[in-house]
């Protein structure tokens, strides 16, 4: 696991397959992404990390 997002989920490497995968669980939703997808998508807001509580 790469890190939690934002709000709810986890984001993954996937190393056998070279790919990143986001796990969505409240929606029922896996998406895998390559490096390129993955950057594009954080560029544009998607796929954010969860920010720790205090």
């Amino acid at each position: 696991m790469l890190y939690l997002l934002q709000p709810t989920g986890s984001m993954w490497y996937l190393y056998k397959e070279n790919r990143f995968h986001a796990d969505l669980p409240d929606t029922g939703i896996s998406i895998s992404l390559s490096q390129e997808q993955l950057i594009d998508a954080l560029l544009k807001g998607s796929f954010s990390p969860k920010i720790p509580s205090a």
